[in-house]
């Protein structure tokens, strides 16, 4: 109980503190002029890019559960759902929303685990591998925060690959094991978690599914790059592809610290990476505060409508949300 109260409490504290400083630095005329100034065709050209990242989130999830044969608009539903709990209400409810869906589909907890482990993993080496590649024409810049910025990727790097290795190897996961075992206890049912965890990856690593999820990891990220893209010419914001590059794998990193909603931390991450190349704060933060509306608005609106199709109200919904709380 306490851990998940202290859970809530950092989770609270980073949102705050994230309001307030988007509160305090943002120039709300800027906002004004953006909403005045909309471009629908680009919306709507986003709003469809955006669904296309959905369907290969979707994808790479049934490619991820080799053993396990869920049909395409069940795992849409799944997966709309699971965005919806990992945006928009607190840490780990997003986790939980997915292993509860798929258990209904007779996915084992372990393959469930293993599969939002990998996705976590090559989303990481994803954005790490673009956010490096952004990188290299200022590493000659004098700016100091250069450096902490390749730090930064290096770290999401090393964690995307460190996660897959971690289960994919014999000898470390055998290791993995032995750590758990010692555990006073509880260290029995930990090394029989631990051993179902390593068989779900032996699946994954006997199917050859990692080549098939990385590509449907670039389709994912491609995707919704080109939304944002999309989202800032909606609002008459011409940033160069290589400055939403920096800015957007920015944002997505730092948004994986514990927060609700992603306003006020996604828009300090896409700050730092446009003010890398020479975007003012002015320009910079009312263009990004309006791309994360629209995409919270996207992840809601599409995670409300999967709630409906699955459980028949959202009031349903928020009974079984309580459950995952208390557990």
């Amino acid at each position: 109980m306490v851990k998940h109260y202290g859970k809530r409490i950092i989770t609270f504290g980073v949102t705050t503190l994230a309001l307030v400083w988007l509160f305090e630095g943002i120039e709300w005329e800027g906002v004004k002029n953006l909403g005045k100034n909309i471009e629908p065709w680009w919306l709507i050209t986003g709003v469809g890019v955006y669904c296309l990242a959905y369907a290969a989130r979707a994808l790479r999830f049934q490619t991820l559960l080799p053993n396990h044969a869920i049909q395409f608009r069940d795992m849409a539903i799944i997966t709309a759902i699971h965005n919806f709990a990992v945006r928009a209400l607190p840490n780990p409810i997003g986790e939980l929303a997915f292993l509860h869906e798929t258990k209904k589909k007779n996915v084992d907890y372990p393959s469930g685990i293993a599969a939002l482990i990998v996705y976590r993993a090559f989303d990481f080496i994803v954005i790490a591998l673009m956010l490096l590649g952004a990188l290299i024409p200022l590493l000659n810049s004098s700016s100091e925060s250069i450096e902490w910025f390749v730090i930064l990727t290096i770290a999401a790097l090393l964690c995307g690959i460190g996660l897959i290795a971690a289960f994919s190897f014999p000898k470390s996961t055998d290791k993995i094991i032995k750590l758990g075992k010692l555990i006073p206890r509880v260290g029995q049912k930990i090394e029989e978690k631990l051993s179902r965890l390593t068989k779900a990856f032996k699946t994954l690593r006997e199917r050859n599914v990692y080549e098939k999820t990385l590509f449907y990891s670039i389709g994912v990220w491609s995707a919704m790059f080109l939304s944002y893209i999309c989202f800032f010419k909606a609002f008459g914001v011409e940033f160069s592809i290589w400055a939403v590059v920096l800015g957007g794998t920015i944002q997505i990193l730092v948004n994986t610290i514990p927060n609700i909603g992603g306003i006020g931390v996604m828009e300090a991450g896409w700050f730092a990476g446009l003010s890398l190349v020479g975007i003012p704060k002015e320009i910079a933060l009312p263009a990004a505060l309006g791309v994360d509306l629209i995409t919270l608005a996207g992840t809601i609106l599409l995670g409300l409508l999967a709630i409906t199709v699955q459980y028949g109200s959202i009031k349903e919904f928020h009974k079984i949300e309580k459950q995952w709380q208390a557990s």
